[in-house]
C-alpha cells in the first residue's frame, strides 16, 4: 500500500511538471487510486482513535481533580479529618484500618455475588457479545476489588504491615479495579445508548479515561491515611460513565419505549452509590458508629447497588439479542 501511495505521488508531481502524461482511464492508474482509498481510511481512523483517546485522558484528569476536592465541598470539617493524604505511607496518629471479621467476610460475600452476576451476564442467551463481555468485565472488576480488600483487611493488621510494598500492591488492586471499572461501565453505556438509537461514545475514549484514572491511582494520588477513603474518591471518578448510562435509559423511559421495572432498576443501581460519599464521612465524624459497623453497612449497600447494576445489564443483553433475532 505504501509503495502504491509513493508511486502516485511521484506520478502527480511529474504530471504537474510536464515530465510524463498519465491516461486517467488506464487500468494501472485506476488500481493505484483504489489502493490509496484504504490508506486514507486508515489515516482517518487513526486520527479518530487519537482524538477519542486524548479526550478520555483529558476528562479523566478533570474528573480525578474534581473527585479529590468534592468531599471538602460537601462536608469541609469531616473531610479534613477523613481524607488525609498518605501516598501509601501511613502514620500511626492518623491512619485507621479495620481488621474485623465483619469487614472482610462481607467483602468475600460480595466477591461471590459479583462473580455469580458476571457469569450470568456472560452466559445470557444473547448474541450481544460486546455488551456481555463489558458487563461481565465491570462485575469482575468489582469482584477483584472486594477480594483484594478482604485479604488486606484480614491479614494486614499492623501499621508496619501496611507500610509494605505488598500492601501497596494489594490495595492498588483494590482501588485500581474500581477506577478501571469506569471504562467497562462507559462501554456498557455506549452499547445501550447505541441500541436505543443515540450517540455512541467511542470505546477508545473510555480506554483513555480508565487508563489515566487508574494510573493516577497507581501513583498514589488517591491514597489516604484511611485506606477505605481511597475507594470513595475512586468511586467519584465513575461519574461520567454513570451519567452516560443513565441518560439514555431515562430518555427511553420518558418516551414510554422501555421496561419501567428494568429502567428504574438500572437508574437506581448506577446512581445509588452517590450517597455513600457523604454517608461515609458523616458516620465517622458525626456518629459513634464503630468501623466494623460502618464497613458492614457500606458493603451491604454496595451489594444491593452492584446487584441491581448486574441484573439491569443482563436485561439489556437479552433485550439486544431478542431485538436482533426479530
Amino acid at each position: 500500500e505504501k509503495r502504491y501511495f509513493i508511486i502516485i505521488l511521484i506520478q502527480r508531481t511529474m504530471c504537474r511538471t510536464g515530465s510524463i502524461t498519465v491516461e486517467p482511464s488506464s487500468v494501472g492508474t485506476e488500481r493505484l487510486v483504489k489502493d490509496v482509498h484504504p490508506i486514507k481510511k486508515m489515516m482517518a481512523n487513526e486520527r479518530s482513535f487519537m482524538t477519542a483517546f486524548i479526550s478520555g485522558v483529558a476528562v479523566s484528569f478533570l474528573t480525578s481533580a474534581f473527585s479529590l476536592y468534592f468531599p471538602f465541598m460537601l462536608q469541609p470539617k469531616a473531610a479534613a479529618q477523613v481524607y488525609l493524604p498518605a501516598f501509601y505511607t501511613y502514620e500511626e496518629s492518623s491512619s485507621f484500618f479495620d481488621n474485623s471479621a465483619w469487614t472482610y467476610l462481607t467483602d468475600y460475600i460480595l466477591t461471590i455475588v459479583m462473580v455469580s452476576l458476571g457469569w450470568l451476564c456472560l452466559s445470557a442467551p444473547s448474541d450481544a457479545s460486546l455488551l456481555k463481555k463489558r458487563a461481565s468485565g465491570l462485575l469482575l472488576c468489582y469482584a477483584a476489588s472486594v477480594t483484594a480488600g478482604g485479604i488486606a483487611h484480614q491479614f494486614y493488621t499492623s501499621l508496619e504491615s501496611r507500610n509494605t510494598f505488598s500492601f501497596r500492591l494489594l490495595w492498588t488492586v483494590c482501588v485500581g479495579t474500581v477506577t478501571a471499572a469506569g471504562g467497562f461501565m462507559g462501554e456498557c453505556a455506549s452499547e445501550v445508548s447505541h441500541f436505543y438509537g443515540y450517540y455512541r461514545i467511542p470505546g477508545w475514549f473510555w480506554a483513555g479515561f480508565a487508563l489515566c484514572t487508574t494510573g493516577l491511582c497507581v501513583g498514589g494520588f488517591m491514597s489516604f491515611q484511611r485506606p477505605a477513603a481511597d475507594i470513595f474518591v475512586a468511586g467519584i471518578t465513575q461519574f461520567p460513565p454513570t451519567a452516560a448510562m443513565i441518560i439514555p435509559v431515562v430518555q427511553e423511559l420518558l418516551q414510554g419505549k422501555s421496561s419501567v421495572f428494568y429502567s428504574v432498576l438500572c437508574m437506581i443501581g448506577f446512581a445509588m452509590n452517590a450517597p455513600l460519599l457523604p454517608l461515609y464521612a458523616f458516620l465517622l465524624y458525626h456518629t459513634t458508629w464503630t468501623l466494623p459497623a460502618v464497613n458492614t453497612l457500606l458493603h451491604c449497600w454496595l451489594c444491593v447497588t452492584w446487584a441491581m447494576q448486574g441484573l439491569s445489564l443482563r436485561h439489556f443483553i437479552r433485550l439486544m439479542g431478542n431485538d436482533k433475532k426479530k
